[in-house]
């Protein structure tokens, strides 16, 4: 039995085929499709603030029809639930209730360095290295990172480890994005005292390539103790993936202001979308 989908003026209408009788007419701005269950060949409605609507809150692709009479797919429905499902005109109508493609994150542990094997500033005057992460290693918890069952869907992984880089261009990344980094290393002072940044660069094309565009940095660590000890530290840091670099790349340094060893533990990348 055929279902009719379609928008009558401000509803959205469900209408069965053989029998002409209205099953469904409601505000379309109240409504949004599970994203998952059409992977699977089924349209489910939900209702924005009272979870999934009643019968017929399901219908298979098979047995929907749009307002021609002509037998929806998958494509064809997105297009027409991006067109008028949801709130704010939104296409990814689902995730803006489910939060999927709005906030996830990703993990990146190290396992190439370490305290016997630690990235090196020799300059007692100071300077800075470029931080590595080979994504080889395992979390604090003892599993190895997951992030396509993490991330924001539609979203692929935001490190090279071919590069060692921050990656934007053909990520599903978009303009104005927001990605909070949790930057996680071992530091060890050749002299002291010592102060320590986290560096963030950023550059208009992939690999560090380019064109510089802006960078910043943010404290992580001051040793007065001892030298020569690794020191386990943590910094949060925040940015937005602008027009600028949008199709480009950013690393990830440690200035100190003298000699210094240091060892990647990994970085944590939390990426929340703007609802568009």
């Amino acid at each position: 039995m055929s279902k009719k989908i379609e928008v009558i003026e401000q509803a959205l209408v469900i209408t069965d085929t053989l029998t002409s009788e209205v099953l469904f007419d409601a505000p379309k701005s109240e409504f949004y499709y599970k994203v998952e269950d059409l992977d699977n060949d089924v349209i489910s409605l939900y209702n924005i603030n009272r979870n999934r609507v009643t019968i017929p809150s399901k219908v298979r692709l098979e047995d929907s029809l749009d307002k021609d009479g002509i037998p929806y797919t998958k494509s064809s429905f997105e297009d027409f639930a991006r067109e008028n499902l949801g709130f704010k005109g939104a296409g990814k109508t689902s995730a803006l209730s489910t939060g999927e493609y709005l906030i996830g994150w990703q993990d990146f542990a190290d396992s190439n360095t370490s305290e016997s094997n630690p990235i090196s500033q020799t300059n007692s005057g100071g300077g800075e290295i470029l931080l590595t992460n080979n994504n080889q290693g395992t979390l604090t918890d003892g599993n190895t990172t997951y992030n396509a069952e993490t991330t924001v869907k539609g979203v692929n992984d935001l490190w090279s480890t071919t590069s060692n880089t921050l990656t934007f261009k053909d990520t599903g990344i978009e303009k104005n994005d927001v990605i909070l980094i949790r930057v996680h290393i071992n530091i060890s002072s050749s002299i002291i005292e010592q102060d320590f940044d986290v560096k963030l660069d950023f550059y208009d094309d992939v690999d560090a390539g380019g064109n510089f565009v802006f960078g910043f940095k943010k404290q992580i660590h001051t040793e007065t103790l001892s030298a020569g000890v690794f020191r386990e530290k943590q910094v949060d840091m925040k940015f937005f993936v602008g027009e600028s670099i949008l199709n480009g790349s950013g690393t990830i340094s440690l200035v100190g202001t003298k000699s210094f060893e240091a060892s990647v533990i990994g970085w944590n990348l939390t990426i929340l979308k703007v609802a568009r």
